[in-house]
Formats: structure tokens, C-alpha cells, sequence
């Protein structure tokens, strides 16, 4: 569509551009400089926070990566390094169920079973129970 309006893809355009919005909140420009302090400092915890959750994480992959667990769960597509460790992490020990329906149930995502007298609906939508 950009083409056929005739737009140019411009990388110093884009960067200028990104590092513009980087930077700027809408309420800097106001004249209430307590509002100013809360906000930059609002920004300034939740990058603080950031950095500490990746370098948890980082650990959390670190110390997944030995267990034969991990190395399962990787090979499920759609599951990287990141969510496999968190599933370790909340799971813990795999053995512990005695099926794959019985993690699905732990998990809650199974379909809720409905029935009523002698009719029993086996078409039923995921639900987080």
C-alpha cells in the first residue's frame, strides 16, 4: 500500500522517530513539575524492573536448562527457553501426574464436562477454571 502512495521506507526517518517517542511523555511539556518528577520516575522504576526480571529469568534458564524436562518441553514448538523454564518453575516435578490429561486438568484448560439427566454435551469450549 505504501508503495502505491509513493512512500519511501527511510531507516533514519524511522530512527529519529522511535527515539523521539523513546523520550517523550506527553505531560513533560506541562508546567506541573511534581507530575514531571512522577512520571520520569515511574520510567525509571519500571526499566529498573525490566532488567531485574530478565536477569531472573536468565537464571531461572540457566538452572532448567540440566533438567530432562527442559529439554522436552523445548522441542514443543511454540515453547522457548523462557516459557519452558517458567513451566518448570510452576510445574516442578513432571512425574507427579499420572497423564497428560491429568496436567491439562492441573493446568485448567480442560473443557468442563455438562451434563444434565441422560444428555451429555461432549462439545464443550476451553474454559480457565
Amino acid at each position: 500500500m505504501g508503495k502505491k502512495e509513493g512512500y519511501k521506507a527511510s531507516d533514519t526517518k524511522a530512527r529519529k522517530i522511535y527515539t523521539l517517542a523513546e523520550n517523550s511523555i506527553p505531560t513533560l511539556s506541562s508546567k506541573d513539575e511534581s507530575a514531571k518528577m512522577l512520571f520520569l520516575e515511574a520510567i525509571r522504576v519500571h526499566r529498573e524492573i525490566n532488567i531485574s526480571a530478565g536477569l531472573i529469568l536468565g537464571q531461572m534458564v540457566e538452572m532448567a536448562k540440566p533438567l530432562k524436562e527442559y529439554a522436552i518441553l523445548t522441542s514443543i514448538t511454540g515453547i522457548g527457553e523462557n516459557l519452558a523454564s517458567r513451566f518448570i518453575a510452576e510445574v516442578g516435578d513432571i512425574n507427579k501426574f499420572h497423564s497428560s490429561s491429568a496436567l491439562v486438568a492441573y493446568a485448567g484448560i480442560d473443557a468442563p464436562p455438562h451434563q444434565s439427566g441422560q444428555f451429555i454435551n461432549k462439545n464443550r469450549r476451553i474454559s480457565k477454571r
